[in-house]
Parts: C-alpha cells; sequence; structure tokens
C-alpha cells in the first residue's frame, strides 16, 4: 500500500471513530478523551488508536470504556465505511503530555552551577 494511501485510511478511520465514540459511547462525567492518532496496519487486522484523556488520572476508566463498546464501535463503522472488513480497534494511552510535564519537573529542580 502507497504511502499516500495508508494516510489517507488512517484519516478516515481517525474522523470516523472519533464520530462513532460521540455516538456511540458515554464517559463518566468529567472525563474528557481525545483520538490523538491512529495506525491501520496494511492488511486491516488491527488499528492502534492514541487516546488522550483529561484528567490524566482517570485513563484507565476511559480505555476501560472504550472497550466495554468495541463492538459498538465496530457495528457504527461497518455502517459508515465500505471497507472488506473493519480492523480490531486497540485503544492506547497517549502519555506524552504526561512524560513532558515530568521532565520539566526534572528540569526546573536542577541547579546550574557557575
Amino acid at each position: 500500500m502507497s504511502h499516500h494511501r495508508q494516510e489517507k485510511l488512517d484519516q478516515i478511520f481517525l474522523e470516523e471513530l472519533n464520530q462513532a465514540i460521540k455516538q456511540v459511547v458515554e464517559f463518566d462525567e468529567g472525563i474528557f478523551v481525545t483520538l490523538v492518532g491512529i495506525k491501520v496496519a496494511e492488511n486491516l487486522q488491527s488499528a492502534r488508536i492514541l487516546v488522550s484523556c483529561l484528567p490524566f488520572e482517570k485513563s484507565s476508566a476511559a480505555l476501560k470504556t472504550l472497550q466495554i463498546h468495541h463492538q459498538d464501535l465496530i457495528e457504527y463503522l461497518n455502517r459508515r465505511v465500505s471497507f472488506r472488513k473493519i480492523p480490531k480497534l486497540i485503544f492506547e494511552i497517549d502519555d506524552t503530555e504526561e512524560k513532558a510535564e515530568g521532565i520539566e519537573r526534572l528540569i526546573g529542580g536542577l541547579e546550574i552551577k557557575e
């Protein structure tokens, strides 16, 4: 599969999955979830979806909710996109922000000697 076609496939799935989550999934109050990236396997067997959650401490609950609604999301996508097979959705927490904050705290705590 060409690089351009793969990017387009990833983008279509990201857009449709965002819509699916809005329509199908209800998170606990106070949890805000954003899909930040997706990588659909070339063979369409799986799609790795990076999820950002605020507050970060609720990430496990958000991930569990997404996993509970996996089949509902697949059914929604089946109605919206015309692919032979919808890939298995693998949700992963994007902890980039948390890691960046940790690094900033470490750097902020360093003493500079002259």
